[in-house]
């Protein structure tokens, strides 16, 4: 027990003593840091301190410029004596007297690679000095006043010169030909390029006293952006990329994409950096850039699944045809349906019933708005559509009484239809016997009746076996009776289901009409009735006069 509570008494202790420590650690590190900006030793290899080493006296008059070659072995300086003096950097002997220029000397500038010294002059021209042999290998006029100064680009291309004469001028190093001339008003004093050569800076002195400088920026593909703006800056045909997907907002000025040097095409999207392509120009993307998808996208653009066709963009269903075209949008199985009355007139390719997702049931009467169902395959609907009558039928077509039964057409009675139906076409009942069946059957029943009449009077006194026989042959007639009875009352089903179907109907326009008549007050108006109830008027003529012969419907 003792053990237990030493040891955190001692792990405590431990961690007192070690605080203070840590603080004192802390405090000193603060401390140093504190101190850190007056308390540092300088790395640096060169002096602090400079003074005078030697002085270089071969000129005879003022010097206006001095410059170091690239390599640092040697120094050249310009004099109103009108020479360049090669200096040696490791014996400070002048090497080399350049002569050649009629004035002063303004400049002198060593190019950062190969082998040339420009040297500017009030003699109104630039010099360019083959460092290897010293010779003036190149003159040229830079101003129509003197020049005042010149620069080479980082990478030795370009040497630009500025003159009292209000010029730049901007050199090929290549040919040494001028391939721009800017003139600003101002006499140009001094030039630097930026160190990635994509600009220059010029300080200006004019006579009226005030000074300027001013930032030059190259315009690679020269179509008056300067490169530090230009989105495109070597494409002549384009400039602007506002959404910084490569492709140009719009085409510069008298450029269409036939004047693009690097194949650039218009972006139809322009503020969204996700698309660039659409080819029917209907607002949805052929594609998406590379490495882009729709999550990048920054207006919800969404796919065109029809690039090459301006009506179409989307096919929710898949089933390859456009939304706008498709009949059925949301269900694979279909497209078309000629009529309008939402049944497809066929299923899409390898499809079928099974393949809806809606639900949906072929037409069996593709150009009829009125029907789509036909069971048996007859020619004749089952039903209406859900608010359509025959009146709607703009095929001729009237509903199918016997919908299971591809075997009848159209009732060959129809001019003498059943007393009790107020149609004026009656299909025929497949299952009444015909005049032969009729006549066949009467005769075998009065066959049936003289038999028995025979057994009854000529065969009483039989024996027992032969009442027996009589009673089963009896029994079998009797049989044969009920059958034919049934086969009868079977035949007459249909009819008075038609009946039954019939005299509902009835009741429902007695109804239908009773109502209107008294929420009319008792007026009826034929045609307003017809209109409202979707009845025809000869029906309505029928029912009222049924009802007043009834008593119904006063008079």
């Amino acid at each position: 027990m003792k053990h237990r509570i030493i040891f955190p008494i001692l792990l405590l202790l431990l961690v007192a003593v070690y605080i203070p420590f840590i603080a004192q650690e802390n405090y000193a590190t603060k401390e140093l840091i504190d101190t850190s900006d007056i308390q540092f030793t300088s790395t640096r290899s060169s002096p602090d301190y400079f003074g005078l080493e030697r002085t270089l006296t071969e000129h005879t008059d003022g010097v206006w410029s001095v410059a170091w070659s690239a390599d640092g072995s040697k120094l050249a300086s310009g004099s109103d004596d009108k020479t360049i003096k090669i200096w040696s950097t490791s014996s400070w002997e002048c090497i080399q007297t350049l002569t050649g220029h009629s004035d002063w000397l303004l400049e002198v500038a060593f190019s950062p690679v190969g082998s040339n010294l420009a040297s500017g002059s009030r003699d109104d021209t630039v010099k360019i000095w083959d460092t290897s042999s010293w010779n003036c290998i190149k003159t040229f006029i830079a101003s129509s006043d003197l020049v005042l100064c010149v620069a080479w680009s980082p990478d030795g291309s370009k040497l630009v010169s500025g003159a009292r004469g209000d010029d730049i001028m901007i050199w090929d190093t290549d040919d040494w030909t001028c391939i721009q001339e800017l003139t600003e008003g101002f006499q140009d004093a001094s030039i630097s390029w930026a160190p990635d050569g994509s600009m220059f800076a010029s300080g200006y002195h004019s006579s009226m006293g005030n000074g300027l400088v001013r930032i030059w920026s190259g315009d690679s593909d020269a179509d008056g952006i300067v490169d530090s703006i230009d989105d495109f800056p070597i494409d002549p045909a384009a400039s602007v990329d506002s959404d910084n997907d490569g492709y140009p907002d719009s085409w510069n000025v008298g450029m269409d994409q036939s004047d693009s040097t690097t194949e650039l095409h218009r972006d139809a999207f322009p503020n969204d950096p996700a698309a660039s392509v659409d080819t029917d120009s209907d607002g949805y993307p052929d594609e998406w850039n590379e490495g882009m998808s729709q999550s990048d996208s920054t207006t919800g653009l969404k796919l065109d699944k029809f690039p090459e066709d301006a009506n179409e963009w989307n096919d929710e269903d898949n089933d390859g045809v456009g939304d706008n075209s498709d009949a059925f949008p949301t269900d694979p199985a279909a497209s078309v349906d000629t009529d309008g009355d939402g049944y497809p007139d066929s299923w899409n390719e390898d499809k079928s019933q099974y393949n809806s997702t809606t639900g949906l049931h072929l037409d069996n009467f593709p150009t009829d708005p009125a029907a789509s169902i036909d069971t048996d395959i007859d020619g004749y609907p089952d039903e209406w559509n859900t608010g359509k009558s025959q009146a709607d039928s703009t095929t001729g077509l009237h509903l199918d009484k016997f919908p299971n039964d591809a075997t009848t057409g159209k009732d060959i009675d129809v001019s003498q239809p059943d007393p009790s139906e107020n149609n004026t076409d009656v299909e025929k009942d497949s299952n009444s016997p015909s005049p032969f069946n009729m006549v066949y059957i009467i005769l075998g029943i009065i066959l049936i009746i003289i038999i028995l009449i025979f057994y009854r009077h000529y065969h009483r006194k039989t024996t027992h076996q032969n009442k027996m026989t009589r009673k089963l042959i009896t029994k079998k007639e009797k049989s044969r009776h009920e059958l034919q009875q049934v086969m009868k009352q079977n035949a007459e089903t249909p009819k008075t289901r038609s009946k039954q179907i019939k005299e509902k109907k009835d009741k429902e326009i007695e109804t239908s009409i009773l109502d209107y008549i008294e929420s009319h007050e008792g007026t009826v108006s034929i045609s307003k009735c017809s209109e409202e109830l979707g009845l025809s008027k000869e029906e309505i003529k029928f029912t009222l006069k049924k009802l007043e012969s009834e008593g119904k419907l006063g008079r």
